[in-house]
């Protein structure tokens, strides 16, 4: 017999709803914006990210480490659901090059 939903586990499934709600929602706000600026490639530097590196700062705040791997779990579990499936893997491959190549700057061994 299935044991019966806590507080914490309801409010928690609850939570999680409304992370994934935002996350798709900030998707579709950068797929909007890239799709304004056809000239910056939408892998490596997209135009509208010219003057400040967004990946840099969030590095320097410690999140290297989750953030390049997450995104890169991210790009490859919805490159099948999308009708940009290279596209998204030029993505994951990005940020799994990108940590490599910075590893030992933002997380040592």
């Amino acid at each position: 017999m299935p044991k019966p939903e806590g507080i914490e586990e309801f409010l928690e499934r609850g939570e999680q709803k409304e992370r994934k709600k935002q996350i798709e929602e900030l998707q579709k706000a950068l797929e909007k914006e890239a799709a304004k600026n056809p000239k910056g490639s939408a892998v490596d530097g997209p135009e509208h990210y010219r003057g400040y590196e967004v990946l840099e700062a969030i590095c320097n705040a410690g999140f290297a480490e989750g953030f390049c791997l997450g995104n890169a779990v991210k790009y490859l579990l919805r490159a099948q659901g999308k009708g940009k499936h290279h596209q998204d893997l030029e993505k994951a491959q990005f940020y799994l090059n990108w940590y490599l190549d910075h590893y030992e700057k933002y997380v040592g061994e």
